[in-house]
């Protein structure tokens, strides 16, 4: 399993008392998309006229939406459902689903933080499929020869497609910020370092399993300095960690070739 956010995060910033928890779920319920058979007032078109539309793709499970074109047929009309797309609804399950059994084999969830985590990810969920609605709102059915909308709506479609491919990982999540509540100190600890062992793979140089624990506890002692371990990190994020190390705290259980290779890694 392979987790990743921005930066490191302090402590004081991750909601931890159960009344910011309840005003995060309370958020999701009202953030829930409207019923199926809701829809907007159409918008009246021209026959023969080409118009900008905006559709959704699916490639080898990604969905991802694109700008297109068509023609007006006679009669034709454009409404945009309210309703979440098939497509997003599938992929959002289907991610939470395999990151929520991916952080239990780490640390062991409980029922109870299984379901917070799957009704945040609904949240999510009606989140982006607002936005992708929106994004249709503005850009379908403006005549193709408008090129003053043309960059405007690649720029806003391309967007929503990195918000999607991101999914319930996506900065500011709710399915983060429950996530960072609902662990307890030891399941935060799990996860962060089995994140690190993922995110320092290949090694920069060859470690015993000795050495690695050693210095996983060496990046926590110095870590906790500063912020809690953190449950989401990226690969520069490891190594601004290990570059923080002091020289003469590596040299209790490195040699010098094995410091000089993991300052180099850090300096990348």
């Amino acid at each position: 399993m392979q987790l990743s956010c921005r930066a490191v995060q302090p402590s004081e910033y991750l909601p931890r008392r159960p009344c910011r928890l309840g005003a995060i779920l309370a958020a999701i319920i009202f953030a829930m998309p409207l019923t199926a058979q809701e829809v907007l007032h159409p918008v009246k078109l021209r026959p023969g006229e080409v118009v900008r539309s905006i559709s959704i793709r699916v490639t080898t499970g990604q969905p991802r939406f694109v700008v297109a074109s068509r023609v007006v047929e006679e009669g034709e009309s454009l409404s945009v459902p309210l309703e979440p797309p098939a497509e997003i609804v599938d992929y959002y399950e289907r991610t939470a689903t395999q990151q929520i059994e991916d952080i239990d084999r780490v640390c062991r969830l409980d029922e109870r933080q299984k379901a917070k985590l799957k009704l945040a990810a609904l949240g999510d969920m009606s989140r982006i499929a607002r936005e992708s609605r929106e994004v249709r709102e503005k850009h379908s059915g403006i005549a193709i020869r408008n090129l003053r909308d043309a960059k405007s709506a690649f720029d806003d479609v391309a967007l929503v497609n990195v918000h999607l491919n991101e999914g319930v990982l996506r900065d500011g999540s709710m399915f983060l910020m429950v996530l960072k509540s609902l662990l307890t100190p030891e399941q935060t600890e799990q996860l962060a370092q089995a994140n690190f062992g993922k995110l320092t793979l290949p090694w920069p140089v060859e470690l015993s399993d000795v050495q690695r624990s050693q210095l996983w506890r060496l990046v926590m002692a110095t870590n906790d300095r500063h912020t809690e371990p953190p449950i989401l990190w990226e690969p520069n994020d490891c190594r601004l960690l290990v570059a923080q190390l002091p020289s003469s705290e590596l040299a209790g259980f490195l040699n010098e070739s094995q410091i000089d290779a993991l300052q180099r890694w850090c300096r990348r």
